[in-house]
């Protein structure tokens, strides 16, 4: 999102910018109290004895899917049964997707992708897994009916696979994914997981490193991509450790993974991580539990002190300390698990007296998603510019965070009122017609029915959308020893403030040439020692400029498509009008394909594009009205 400013020049030079973004998240804090006082767990002691088995049916999938496109296989066994997991039961499957295929080996672990986002909703689905021996197989594609698809293959073969995931035939954003398959017992340091394939920007990507029978030896992890990510990692005490890692930039990342110095078998991982494409909006409600603990406590002590809880099953996180109304010590968390807890309070890293403090949870304290009653027609329809709503009952579900989202053409207002009596009126005002999804959550579950699918109807805001089409050629082949450009255009800025370097596949970094060709037009120039991909680095006042570092390939492209298309500059942030606002749009590492770039906002927009021949193009654009600029 572009936030274009009307010029303001009251000395005749100065111009006035302002910046917006998409996206933006209110959180909702514990003043609005506590909700769900009586609602009770479901607990771990009844288990269902009826499985229901989904395999789709022959035909090609469209988008939503349908109940309809799957084969539902209801099995009731009696107690003395042994139960069957979707795993043996997936191995006596002959066919998937309607096609031939044979049973998958116990001896790997299988491939869960989630959440892969679709650019839009009605069409066609399919995937497809290339295994290391050069056959083709089909992994099970499912909807999750919030704009994306889930992809589960049970692996036959060991090495390095591609899944190519289509639609309408034309690959999805980050397609194709490659993923690593190793054997179970292979007695090696093995990585697993969908952390290691593909993830969401802005949401945890997750993988577990199995360490058994792998004998002695130190661990190392390294995240290299678009964005800083940082790592977090948990011992489970049962040779795994459990990896979380947060991009926040799309693009393609490494996950280099080390044993005793050494990379492990597929390491570095080779990630795709990719950006939303609806619009979308979410509000968080604290709910929480708010126990007294023994001791008085002044404002300047609750500074000094930090707080954990630790749950019976041995889960550990933060809690948060507050001076009560009596001038007692007070803990707010959300119960998740029923039974003894430890709260720890430390000042220095030292336990204060009585520390850490037991905390009994009882079942009806722990949030159930399932007890959430939620009423109003405007979970299935709504109108445009006015607030549509519905009301939320959690007062039977226990303690637990509720969250909202909801996506669609555009991003909707979203309004919260607390009733007072355990209930919320929620209303959320968009400015298109068009199908939004809004995803209701509490205490980290889906309610039920969640995610909706709301039609909403009435006028639009307008928005007038200019598009161009531009067909990019594949540049030549960069060998050994050749002569390497890159360009981009930065106007305004003084060449003696940048500087460049470049790191060969070998990880050697040495500094580049960098010279301005143009009036605003820079070329990188370098000549690469060895194949591969170097990663090049420009730097504008110790920062790196718009889209950099950049990928630069010398020698033939590997993986080429969408997914390694780049854009930066400062007409994707912001801009002025009847003025142009500029950015570079990067397609070398692409290949051929075609070139589609819009403009969408108030008034319309005048786009003018140059192409520079290497693999690199500047796109301007000047519009005659300020207001909110999108280029989807």
């Amino acid at each position: 999102m572009v936030n274009i400013s009307a010029t303001m020049r009251s000395d005749g030079q100065r111009r006035n910018y302002s910046r917006s973004t998409q996206g933006s998240f209110l959180r909702y804090g514990d003043a609005l109290g506590r909700y769900g006082r009586h609602g009770r767990s479901v607990g771990a002691q009844k288990f269902s004895r009826r499985i229901t088995f989904l395999q789709p049916t022959p035909q090609t999938l469209t988008f939503p899917f349908r109940a309809s496109d799957y084969i539902h296989t209801y099995y009731n066994w009696p107690p003395w049964y042994e139960a069957q997991s979707e795993e043996e039961y997936r191995q006596t499957q002959t066919k998937v997707n309607g096609l031939q295929r044979t049973p998958s080996s116990g001896n790997y672990r299988p491939v869960e992708l989630h959440n892969i986002p679709l650019p839009t909703t009605g069409g066609h689905v399919t995937a497809e897994v290339r295994m290391p021996s050069g056959e083709a197989d089909l992994p099970v594609i499912e909807d999750n009916r919030d704009g994306t698809v889930s992809v589960r293959y049970a692996p036959r073969e060991e090495g390095l696979h591609e899944l190519h995931v289509k639609y309408n035939a034309e690959h999805v954003q980050g397609s194709p994914f490659k993923f690593h398959v190793d054997s179970i017992s292979s007695g090696y340091v093995t990585a697993y997981g969908s952390g290691l394939v593909h993830g969401i920007t802005g949401e945890p990507c997750n993988f577990t490193i199995s360490t058994k029978d792998a004998g002695a030896g130190g661990l190392s992890l390294a995240v290299e991509g678009s964005s800083k990510a940082e790592i977090s990692c948990h011992d489970n005490k049962d040779g795994t450790v459990s990896v979380s890692y947060l991009p926040t930039a799309p693009g393609e990342y490494k996950v280099s993974v080390k044993f005793a110095e050494k990379h492990i078998k597929g390491s570095p991982y080779s990630v795709k991580i990719t950006g939303e494409g609806r619009k979308r909006n979410q509000i968080s409600v604290g709910s929480q539990s708010e126990v007294s603990l023994p001791g008085k406590v002044t404002d300047s002590d609750i500074k000094s002190l930090n707080a954990s809880i630790q749950a019976p099953s041995g889960l550990e996180e933060p809690c948060f300390l507050k001076k009560l109304p009596n001038g007692h010590l007070g803990i707010s968390f959300t119960p998740r698990e029923v039974g003894e807890h430890l709260v720890s309070v430390k000042r220095m890293g030292t336990h204060i007296a009585n520390s850490p403090f037991k905390i009994t949870v009882g079942e009806k304290e722990v949030g159930d998603a399932s007890k959430v009653k939620i009423t109003g027609k405007a979970l299935t329809e709504g109108v445009t510019h006015q607030e549509n709503q519905f009301t939320i009952d959690t007062r039977e579900a226990g303690y637990g965070g509720l969250s909202l989202s909801v996506e669609g053409p555009s991003k909707a207002d979203i309004q919260c009122k607390d009733n007072e009596d355990g209930t919320l009126t929620i209303g959320y005002k968009p400015t298109e017609p068009g199908y939004y999804i809004i995803n209701l959550k509490f205490a980290d579950n889906h309610v039920h029915g969640s995610p909706f699918t709301a039609k909403v109807t009435g006028e639009g805001t307008n928005r007038q959308t200019e598009r161009i089409k531009r067909q990019r050629e594949a540049v030549p082949l960069t060998e050994v020893g050749s002569q390497c450009r890159l360009t981009f255009k930065l106007p305004g800025i003084s060449p003696f403030d940048l500087g460049a370097t470049v790191t060969s596949p070998g990880g050697v970094t040495e500094a580049a040439e960098l010279g301005e060709v143009e009036d605003g037009l820079y070329g990188v120039n370098f000549v690469p020692k060895e194949l591969g991909v170097h990663t090049v680095s420009v730097k504008y006042q110790e920062m790196h400029i718009p889209g950099s570092p950049f990928q630069f390939t010398v020698g033939p492209l590997k993986d080429g498509g969408a997914h390694r298309v780049h854009a930066g500059g400062p007409g994707l942030e912001r801009g002025e009008q009847a003025m142009p606002n500029e950015f570079n749009v990067w397609t070398r590492e692409a290949g051929a394909g075609s070139l589609a770039i819009s403009v969408e906002g108030p008034s319309k927009a005048e786009i003018d594009f140059k192409d520079r021949k290497d693999g690199s193009c500047y796109v301007s654009y000047v519009v005659q009205e300020p207001g909110k600029y999108s280029t989807p």
